[in-house]
C-alpha cells in the first residue's frame, strides 16, 4: 500500500477572523487533507494566544511585529548578503520608485499602499523556518493560505493536484496570479516562496527589469518572479472554493468588502464569493472533486462545461434546477430541467458561443438574442446586455 502524502497547511502573516472561519477551516481543509497546521505570523503585544489557529497549530513561528517591514527586509538582507562590497549592502529601497503597490508595508519616500512587502517578507520567513526545522524532508505537500478564508467547499484532494506543479485558485489574479492561496510540493516550494532574494541581492537589476510598467502589485510580482526562474510553466489552476471575510470590527489592510446582512460578516471580494458559492452548490464532500475532475455524471451540476477544451462551473437558475452546458470547440448548448429528470428529458434553452476572455477564461454568449450569461451574487444565472465581463470561469481546471 502506497504511503499517503503528508501535508502541512501554513497560515501566513496573521490569524484574522477566526471566530468566523475556524470551524469550516478545520472541517474543509485540515481534516480532509489529514494535515498538520503551522502558523507563520506576526504576534503583536495584545495577540490572542487562545485563538484556535494558534492553539491547534503544530508549529508556531512568530515574526517581530515590525512597524516598518523595511526593518525586516534589512534583517533578511544581513543574512543573505554576506560578502558586502566595501562593507555596504545593495540599496534595495530604490525599488520603492518602481510603482505601484507591490512593496506595501515598507515606510519611506515613495512608500506603497497595501501589504505586498509584508507578504513578500512572510514568504521568506516561512521558507526559512521550514528549512531550519527540516520540514521539507518531513512533509510532501505544503498549503500556503490565510486565516480569513471562509470555506463553503472542501479543499481539493492532493491526489488531484500533481506535485510537479504549483497549484493556485483560478481568480483574483489582477494581472498576475493570486497571492492568497497556493498548493506546493517540496520540489517547487522554494521557487514559489523565495521571491525576496532578488529584491535584496540585486535591486538594480530588478529595477531595470521592472521599469516596463508602473502598476505593479503583489500578484504581478509573484508571477513575474516565477517567470524569471521559468517557474511560470509550473502553474496550474483549480476553481476558487473559498472567499475572504471580515467581522464587523475586523481590521483590514486593503479591501473593506461589503456587509452581508444574512451571513453577518463582510465579504471582501465579490468574485471570490460568487465562484465559491456556485461551486458549493454541487459539492457534497471531498469526493465530489473527483467527480468534477474526472467528468463523472454523479454530480447534480448547476452548470457544467465539458469537452476537448476543458470544463468550467457556473451557477444554475435555482437549487432545484440543473443546467448542463455541452461544448464543442467554440459552440455549445444550454439545457435545463429538474434534477430528477434524466439527461434526455432536459430542455434546450439556448445556443451558445464561447468567447475567449482574459487568462484563458471564456464568456458565454447567447446565439439567440446576442446577450451574455452572467452569474449573480446569489448564484443565479441572468443575461445582461450592458456588461462585457462577469460570469467568466476558466476551462483550465485540472488540465
Amino acid at each position: 500500500m502506497a504511503r499517503r502524502e503528508k501535508t502541512l497547511v501554513c497560515v501566513l502573516a496573521e490569524t484574522r477572523a477566526h471566530q468566523l472561519t475556524w470551524e469550516k477551516f478545520k472541517s474543509n481543509v485540515i481534516e480532509p487533507l489529514n494535515a498538520d497546521l503551522a502558523v507563520c505570523i506576526s504576534v503583536p503585544k495584545k495577540y490572542d494566544l487562545g485563538n484556535p489557529f494558534w492553539q491547534s497549530s503544530k508549529y508556531q513561528w512568530a515574526a517581530p511585529d515590525y512597524g516598518d517591514f523595511g526593518d525586516g527586509f534589512d534583517e533578511v538582507q544581513a543574512q543573505l548578503v554576506k560578502d558586502r562590497e566595501n562593507g555596504k549592502a545593495p540599496h534595495w529601497r530604490e525599488l520603492l520608485t518602481v510603482k505601484d503597490q507591490w512593496l506595501g508595508g515598507i515606510k519611506g519616500p515613495g512608500q506603497h499602499p497595501g501589504s505586498g512587502g509584508l507578504l513578500i517578507y512572510f514568504r521568506w520567513f516561512l521558507l526559512n523556518n521550514l528549512l531550519r526545522d527540516g520540514l521539507l524532508e518531513r512533509y510532501d505537500r505544503f498549503v500556503v493560505t490565510r486565516s480569513d478564508f471562509f470555506w463553503p467547499c472542501p479543499h481539493p484532494p492532493m491526489e488531484l493536484l500533481d506535485p510537479h506543479f504549483i497549484w493556485v485558485p483560478d481568480g483574483e489574479g489582477y494581472g498576475g496570479i493570486t497571492d492568497r492561496h497556493a498548493v506546493l510540493s517540496r520540489d517547487n516550494i522554494q521557487t514559489y516562496l523565495d521571491i525576496i532574494e532578488p529584491v535584496l541581492k540585486e535591486p538594480g537589476v530588478l529595477a531595470r527589469e521592472m521599469r516596463f510598467r508602473t502598476d505593479w502589485n503583489l500578484e504581478k510580482f509573484i508571477k513575474f518572479s516565477l517567470m524569471r526562474r521559468d517557474g511560470d510553466a509550473l502553474l496550474k489552476f483549480f476553481p476558487y472554493c473559498m472567499y475572504a471575510v471580515r467581522g464587523l470590527f475586523g481590521k483590514t489592510r486593503w479591501s473593506k468588502g461589503h456587509w452581508d446582512w444574512r451571513r453577518g460578516y463582510f465579504i471582501k471580494y465579490d468574485q471570490e464569493f460568487m465562484t465559491a458559492t456556485a461551486l458549493s452548490k454541487i459539492m457534497a464532500g471531498p469526493d465530489s472533486w473527483f467527480d468534477l475532475a474526472l467528468g463523472s455524471g454523479n454530480l447534480q451540476f448547476n452548470a457544467y462545461i465539458s469537452g476537448p477544451q476543458g470544463r468550467c462551473i457556473v451557477a444554475g437558475s435555482s437549487d432545484e434546477d440543473v443546467c448542463l452546458v455541452d461544448r464543442n470547440g467554440d459552440s455549445g448548448h444550454l439545457y435545463s430541467g429538474s434534477s430528477s429528470f434524466p439527461s434526455d428529458q432536459r430542455v434546450l434553452r439556448d445556443d451558445l458561443t464561447f468567447l475567449p476572455a482574459s487568462d484563458g477564461a471564456v464568456l458565454l454568449k447567447s446565439n439567440i438574442d446576442g446577450r451574455f450569461y452572467f452569474q449573480n451574487p446569489d448564484g443565479t444565472i441572468s443575461k445582461d446586455a450592458t456588461k462585457k465581463s462577469g460570469f467568466i470561469f476558466s476551462p483550465r481546471y485540472f488540465t
